[in-house]
């Protein structure tokens, strides 16, 4: 059983952003649902599947909620000349972005060509992905130097708990 709105085309997010709620017992439609991105999902884990995503898109900047009640593998890319930002939603057990082990006071980063993210059942995760053209300028205004080259690696990076814990 899924629900969702239908992801407006391109065009109109570029012009007007939109939103895409997709609810969903199937876990190829969890992975195809999400507009402009190419993803694969394997289960890794027994049981019935439901899965969950919403996507807030603006100009330059989508907004990311998933969750998913069994052990996933997720891979693919979200987006080219975008970075990544996500946090996970409670407790997270064994769950690995691109090798690392995730703990939960802790941000993945990365480019978004190379997703490779294994979570275990009833993960959750908040992110935003965020197009170069946006981000370059900001992080020039803000650090008074280009864009790092760190960011273009897939890394988790340590969060202060306090900070986890507002997001």
């Amino acid at each position: 059983m899924s629900h969702a709105a239908p992801a407006p085309s391109p065009p109109a997010a570029a012009a007007s952003g939109w939103v895409h709620a997709l609810q969903t017992d199937d876990l190829d439609e969890l992975a195809q649902g999400q507009a402009d991105w190419s993803l694969q999902y394997q289960q890794l884990s027994c049981g019935a599947f439901q899965g969950r995503v919403t996507h807030v898109q603006l100009p330059g900047l989508r907004l990311v909620l998933e969750t998913a009640s069994q052990a996933v593998h997720q891979r693919g890319a979200i987006g080219h000349g975008h970075y990544g930002f996500a946090m996970p939603l409670g407790p997270v057990g064994d769950a690995f972005f691109n090798g690392q082990r995730l703990g939960g006071d802790a941000m993945m980063i990365g480019r978004s060509e190379d997703l490779d993210l294994v979570t275990p059942p009833g993960f959750g995760l908040v992110g935003a992905v965020v197009d170069r053209a946006l981000l370059a300028p900001l992080w020039q205004h803000m650090y008074q130097k280009p864009l790092s080259d760190w960011l273009d690696r897939q890394v988790v990076v340590p969060v202060r708990p306090a900070a986890a814990q507002a997001v």
